[in-house]
């Protein structure tokens, strides 16, 4: 006896990340100080999400320019939201996972402190064990007294989505 038995599952999102990633997110229930993304001088980019086989982690990578020309304030910090992300397998320059919403920000997530000077361009890395899939986060940035917040893809770890299964009998 011979059977192929297709089963699709829908997982739906949990309800917990829905409270924790998105309802606080994107500088609600920061400090009083946000302003609108397009008026500070700190741009964050996406530019990559890559997954290597080999070691079996997914790195994502974000560009922050801090225009020389907009202001006359350093990045003190910037936080990126991840969906049910809680653990990264590395960081560059020193970021690291908070354990509740970003004080001054309000978004939840991984964390850079070193600050970056006026008119410079630097580079961010995060990576997570296995094959992370992507979605849009909040990111916040911050500097002086006052901070700005909006959303940009990033980490994905949750189960989320739909499953395909395949059955063979014989």
């Amino acid at each position: 006896m011979k059977c192929i038995v297709n089963i699709k599952v829908i997982i739906p999102k949990p309800k917990l990340l829905k409270s924790v990633y998105l309802e606080n997110a994107c500088g609600e229930g920061g400090s009083k100080n946000q302003r609108p993304i397009n008026e500070v001088e700190w741009k964050v980019k996406f530019i990559s999400k890559e997954y290597d086989a080999e070691s079996e982690t997914t790195t994502f990578t974000y560009e922050i320019e801090n225009e020389d020309n907009r202001g006359d304030k350093d990045l003190s910090h910037w936080v990126i939201g991840s969906s049910g992300c809680t653990t990264a397998t590395s960081t560059n320059r020193g970021g690291y996972r908070n354990s509740g919403p970003d004080p001054t920000t309000g978004v939840y997530g991984f964390k850079w402190d070193n600050g970056q000077g006026k008119g410079t361009t630097e580079e961010y890395t995060i990576s997570f064990s296995g094959n992370v899939g992507k979605t849009n986060v909040c990111y916040a940035v911050k500097g002086g007294t006052y901070y700005g917040a909006t959303t940009i893809e990033g980490p994905s770890c949750s189960s989320e989505g739909e499953t395909f299964m395949k059955i063979i009998c014989s």
